[in-house]
């Protein structure tokens, strides 16, 4: 036993008053605890509100407890029936889980649109504010293009979930498309705290491992209620093909398509046979590192020893080329940008030099640390080592790698004629004699 509540449109529904506090709801789902409860394939866009209230609340679908099931649904919000940005600053959630409950989201696509915005309130294109009970959040596009005006301060995110650590109780999400590109955009929201970035967001979170970031690529989603359509642009890259996670359960989708006859598994409401997008980061070879050295001047790198290659590429010019970060003991990190030595941004070797007098100058002892970072021209970051490291950009890292490069500074070769003490040469020697014996042994 169960509800199935699938394939409504719910469209331009709106709420005039210009100072209270109102909702608007698309659609507000309890399950109950027992039974199979679905909301599937439902499509609900084109809501509006005029209110001042910074606590006024627009929903697309506003979960409110229950077992359920929520997969192939559409939500396109912050623009009217007319196609006309949402610009009132009230808070906007696409998809909002408020109340414990166990619910699976599984395949949705939601957008959340509307620039020039006032207020200080904060949109979503998914929340949950759960950190109880089983929670699994996969395959769906998480989009949120809203954008502030001169006088708004509110943030809009892609993704907020509930906990406090990563790896919260009860808690899956992974396979998903996040987006938030709008003036005041901002990553995710976890633990109290904004995240900045996906790389970020996987390390506070704990979870995510196989999220992407990029531009969905819907059709039309700033459209007006006749036009707007949120299934995937098939002409255009698009992160959503082929990256997501098999629920073997849900067998179609928004259209009642089978996913599997289209393509591995699509991400999002909308599958089809789509042009697929670069996902990774450059890949970077550094053949052979470098070993100590005597020498504490600059140190290049030259020739084949560096090699990047990616498959869309990295910038050859410009303030986005290749750097090498580098610092002396536990001091700060420097950087210095690479030049290409030859072949091309997709397969290319490169050139970099450490500069002694940015670390105040070397002497014999000093471990000098190192990594290499790269960038495409998708803004997809790699680096080696790589593992730790958290970047927005090549220019900016926030964390560099947990165990970089290094080599050390040693010491000139001893040459001429030196004393050995008694003390020395019984170290040297493992044994302990006099200096009596010591003259013996040396006549």
């Amino acid at each position: 036993l169960g509800n199935d509540v699938s394939r409504n449109i719910i469209h331009t529904l709106s709420n005039t008053n210009a100072t209270a506090a109102v909702w608007v709801t698309g659609m507000s789902y309890n399950g109950s605890t027992t039974g199979t409860h679905k909301v599937s394939r439902n499509f609900i866009h084109s809501l509006n509100m005029t209110s001042s209230s910074a606590t006024a609340t627009m929903n697309g679908i506003y979960i409110i407890g229950g077992l359920t099931t929520y997969q192939n649904n559409m939500v396109r919000l912050g623009v009217d029936a007319s196609g006309s940005d949402v610009t009132a600053g009230v808070a906007i959630n696409g998809i909002s889980e408020q109340v414990a409950g166990t619910d699976n989201i599984y395949f949705n696509s939601v957008y959340i649109g509307g620039s020039n915005v006032g207020g200080s309130a904060n949109s979503y294109a998914f929340v949950s504010t759960i950190t109880t009970n089983t929670r699994n959040f996969r395959d769906n596009i998480f989009f949120n293009a809203r954008s502030n005006g001169g006088a708004g301060t509110g943030k809009h995110y892609a993704v907020r979930v509930g906990g406090t650590a990563p790896n919260p109780a009860g808690l899956t999400i992974n396979n998903n498309v996040y987006f938030a590109n709008g003036t005041g955009a901002v990553f995710g929201f976890f633990n109290s705290l904004d995240v900045a970035n996906l790389a970020a967001w996987q390390a506070a979170v704990g979870l995510d491992a196989n999220s992407f970031y990029g531009n969905p690529q819907y059709q039309t989603p700033n459209g007006t209620s006749a036009t707007v359509d949120l299934h995937i642009n098939p002409s255009i890259n698009t992160p959503a093909e082929g990256n997501g996670f098999d629920v073997v359960s849900i067998t179609d989708d928004y259209d009642g398509q089978t996913r599997s006859g289209l393509s591995p598994v699509d991400i999002g409401a909308d599958a089809g046979n789509f042009t697929g997008t670069d996902l990774a980061g450059p890949s970077i070879t550094i053949s052979p590192l470098l070993t100590n050295t005597s020498s504490t001047g600059d140190r290049a790198i030259t020739g084949a020893q560096i090699t990047i290659t990616d498959v869309s590429g990295v910038p050859t010019s410009g303030t986005l080329q290749p750097r090498i970060y580098y610092k002396k003991n536990a001091g700060a990190y420097f950087s210095a940008q690479g030049s290409l030595n030859g072949g091309s941004g997709t397969n290319g070797t490169w050139s970099f030099t450490i500069l002694a007098a940015d670390m105040g100058g070397l002497t014999g002892g000093d471990v000098v640390s190192y990594f290499v970072i790269a960038q495409d021209v998708l803004g997809n970051i790699g680096a080696n080592p790589s593992a730790g490291l958290v970047a927005t950009n090549v220019n900016t890292v926030t964390t560099p790698p947990t165990t970089p490069h290094s080599y050390i500074i040693v010491g000139a070769p001893l040459s001429g004629d030196y004393t050995i003490g008694v003390a020395m040469l019984n170290r040297a020697l493992g044994k302990n004699i006099t200096r009596e014996r010591v003259v013996k042994k040396v006549m």
